[in-house]
Parts: structure tokens; C-alpha cells; sequence
């Protein structure tokens, strides 16, 4: 039965693995924001030797207060590009259902037209 247990709790570790690689396989957002993150989210250092941060002077304030803009315009432009994402594979379906939805319509005339030469 310790067989059984480890075994299944491996497969559940490999498979938890797995869902984390699934929304990227799955078309989920393909924005890399770890090279944003890392360039950005080290603050220079303090000019009067602070600790820098947001409360240790006005350059380290200014500083700080650009990065969390960059951060937040990076997260709005990312959510953005995945819901027009969304948005254009939406308007692909309702152009196939257009088309299918024609292609009934044709066939229910051309059998309305037989029917009604019997």
C-alpha cells in the first residue's frame, strides 16, 4: 500500500507540473515580463546613501514611484493583448458560424424548391 501512496503522489506532483505548462500551451498569455520585471525592479541606488525605497528621498520616491508605473503599465498592456486575443478568436467563430449558418439556409431553399416540384 506505501507503493500505491508514493506512486500516486509522484504522479500528482508530475501532474501539477504539467497544469502549470498548460495555460501556456493553451494559448494563455505569451507576454515575458520576467526580463521587465528584473530590469526594472532594482531601484538605483541611493545618491545620499538612504536605504532607498519609497521613503527615502524624493529621487529614491520618484524612482520607485516610475517602476511601479512601468510594472502597472506592462500588467494593463499584457491583460490588453490577451483580451483582444480573446476577442479576435471570438469574431473567427461567429464568422464560421456565419458561414454554416448560410450554407443551411442555401440547402433548406434548394430542398424547399425540390419539394415543391413533387
Amino acid at each position: 500500500m506505501p507503493r500505491l501512496s508514493a506512486t500516486s503522489s509522484a504522479t500528482a506532483s508530475e501532474n501539477s507540473g504539467d497544469e502549470a505548462a498548460a495555460p501556456a500551451a493553451a494559448g494563455g498569455s505569451s507576454v515575458d515580463t520576467t526580463t521587465t520585471t528584473t530590469s526594472t525592479s532594482a531601484p538605483p541606488p541611493c545618491p545620499t546613501g538612504g536605504p532607498g525605497g519609497p521613503r527615502c528621498c524624493s529621487r529614491c520616491s520618484t524612482s520607485y514611484a516610475r517602476i511601479l508605473f512601468n510594472k502597472t503599465k506592462a500588467a494593463e498592456t499584457a491583460t490588453i493583448a490577451e483580451v483582444g486575443h480573446e476577442v479576435a478568436q471570438l469574431e473567427e467563430m461567429l464568422r464560421d458560424a456565419q458561414m454554416r449558418l448560410r450554407l443551411a439556409v442555401d440547402v433548406s431553399k434548394e430542398n424547399e424548391a425540390r419539394r415543391g416540384a413533387v
